[in-house]
């Protein structure tokens, strides 16, 4: 009896100690923010893949990407699908406290995605990792922490993009009924097209004509949203020095703005438009939907039957 009561108070106390030491371990709480960070309050983000390093701030009501000493429009949709990601980020499991476990999750220096936010004073940074095997969720760290997270949402390919991709390929942006005249200025001629109301009228070296309603429109649907499929930042001199064509757009308010066009290869021209702050690259359908003359402008004779 002496005995078995002995063992029953070592037992007690065994479990005494491991409910005090229990009590003094932190437990990580799970789905709760992994990173505070509100999309209405972040006011810059630098993103860092292994191939690039992209800083984004915003200036007004709108977002800029920072490249090489020079800033260009960032594209509003990419930023903001990378904004309403941090909602989602929620922690899930913690997966690892090991250093050594960061390449197979993918959040080490070699195939993480870093992004550092800033809200205010407050800055905070994270690694994005792979997504799980369910892809609907991923794995990440605090830069500052070995504590590998599964945590909501695939994260690391909205942010993982190249620098390019952070940038408004935007060319043009307008309502079709907001242009009212276009010019082409080729080596060999000039064109004109007018509109008044909804009546479109053209001109040809001095020679009148009428375009047809549909074919105009061809080209203002065009002008109307536009975009490039690369830049050009470093063009040389002489690459404009001789166009295929220079346009020039007026709108309804009086503005205008010019286009000029040059060949690149069989597949791609050259674009620069006045005022922007790189020049581009478009595809032969587009710059075929803007290089028009007469003939393809006019209504087509219909075939005898």
């Amino acid at each position: 009896m002496k005995k078995t009561g002995l063992l029953l108070l070592a037992l007690i106390g065994l479990i005494l100690i491991y409910l005090a030491v229990v009590s003094r371990t932190p437990v990580a709480k799970t789905d709760t923010p992994f990173i505070e960070a509100d999309s209405a309050s972040v006011s810059y983000m630098k993103v860092v893949t292994p191939s690039d390093s992209v800083e984004l701030r915003k200036e007004g009501d709108g977002w800029v990407v920072a490249l090489a000493g020079k800033v260009y429009p960032a594209n509003k949709k990419n930023v903001g699908n990378a904004l309403q990601k941090f909602a989602q980020m929620t922690r899930k499991a913690i997966i690892s406290t090991k250093s050594e476990r960061q390449a197979e999750f993918e959040v080490d220096a070699s195939k993480g995605v870093r992004v550092v936010v800033k809200q205010g004073d407050k800055e905070s940074s994270i690694v994005l990792g792979k997504a799980s095997p369910t892809m609907q969720t991923s794995y990440a760290r605090l830069a500052d922490s070995d504590e590998i997270w599964e945590i909501g949402g695939n994260n690391g390919p909205m942010f993982k993009r190249g620098a390019a991709d952070w940038r408004d390929k935007t060319i043009c942006e307008m309502a079709m009924d907001s242009i009212r005249r276009v010019t082409w200025s080729y080596p060999e001629l000039k064109l004109q097209i007018d509109r008044e109301d909804t009546m479109w009228t053209g001109n040809e070296n001095g020679a009148a004509f009428t375009p047809f309603r549909s074919n105009v429109e061809r080209v203002t649907r065009m002008l109307s949203r536009m975009n490039a499929v690369e830049f050009m930042d470093n063009p040389s001199d002489t690459l404009f020095a001789a166009p295929v064509c220079v346009m020039q757009v007026e709108k309804t308010d009086g503005s205008t703005f010019d286009l000029m066009l040059t060949k690149k290869d069989d597949k791609q021209y050259y674009l620069r438009k006045s005022g922007a702050l790189s020049d581009f690259v478009i595809y032969n359908a587009t710059a075929e939907a803007l290089l028009k003359k007469k003939d393809d402008l006019i209504e087509k004779a219909k075939p005898a039957s």
